[in-house]
C-alpha cells in the first residue's frame, strides 16, 4: 500500500504573501500554516488559493487588532488628559 504527503512550508506562505503584496514575518507565516492545518476543509485541501485566503484573513485580523489597540490607546490618553484637567 502506498501513501503520499503534500508538504507546505513557511517559505511557500511567504512567497504567496509577497505575490499578494502582503508583508509577513516568518512567525506570522508559521501562524498561518498552523491555522491552515487546523481549519482547512479536507474535501478541498490546501492550494495556493486557500493559502491566499488565509493570508488575507490574517492581514484583516491584524489590521483590526491594530485599530482596536489604537482606539484603546486614544481612550486612555483622553482619560489621562481629563484627569489632569480636574
Amino acid at each position: 500500500m502506498k501513501t503520499i504527503s503534500i508538504i507546505w512550508a513557511t517559505e511557500d506562505v511567504l512567497m504567496r504573501a509577497d505575490e499578494l503584496g502582503v508583508k509577513l514575518s516568518e512567525q506570522e507565516a508559521d501562524e498561518i500554516l498552523d491555522d491552515l492545518l487546523r481549519h482547512h476543509d479536507c474535501q478541498i485541501g490546501i492550494c495556493w488559493d486557500t493559502i491566499g485566503i488565509y493570508i488575507h484573513q490574517y492581514e484583516s485580523d491584524r489590521e483590526e487588532s491594530i485599530q482596536d489597540f489604537n482606539a484603546t490607546l486614544l481612550q486612555d490618553e483622553q482619560r489621562y488628559v481629563n484627569n489632569q484637567n480636574k
